[in-house]
């Protein structure tokens, strides 16, 4: 058979196509290049999230907690020291933390919560004045986030150490 392969790429994903052999192979590489690809690219998205809420603790109106959930997720898959590192913050940490870990809120995070989206939606209401129908499907949208908000337990003064879920 005929090489139709560049010199070097004997072993290799194409190779092994070309002859055959050993697709299982280069698999296993397209997966580890993959699963590099997806860490780098999770890195990536932690630290946009993570300074998109460095900017909100600055900038009113731009929340910081929400968008530091998002980073510890993206860092707990791919940094997990760098999830610490949002959890040792010491204002942001640990509520950071009581969401990622356990599902819960403070009431006062809640009140800022629901605060924050109801005065929005209303504000946006009042200075757009959609439709009728866009309005319905506005506060529509808002109830579930509201209802998901309220249900969330309030975080126990003495969490016992758990495994993170991920």
């Amino acid at each position: 058979m005929p090489r139709c392969w560049p010199e070097g790429t004997h072993g290799s994903f194409f190779h092994s196509l070309s002859n055959g052999i050993s697709l299982v192979t280069g698999l296993g590489r397209l997966r580890r290049v993959a699963g590099l690809s997806r860490v780098i690219v999770y890195r990536v998205l932690g630290a946009f999230f993570f300074a998109l809420g460095g900017v909100g603790i600055v900038v009113p109106l731009l929340p910081t907690v929400v968008f530091w959930i998002v980073a510890a997720f993206f860092f707990a898959r791919s940094a997990p020291h760098l999830r610490d590192r949002i959890y040792a913050h010491r204002r942001f940490g640990p509520a950071v933390r009581d969401f990622v870990e356990y599902g819960a809120m403070s009431r006062r995070g809640k009140a800022w919560a629901v605060g924050g989206i109801c005065g929005g939606v209303g504000l946006s209401l009042w200075l757009y004045a959609p439709p009728l129908h866009l309005a319905l499907i506005l506060v529509g949208c808002l109830l579930p986030v509201l209802a998901f908000l309220l249900s969330r337990p309030a975080p126990a003064v003495d969490q016992p150490p758990q495994k993170p879920r991920m």
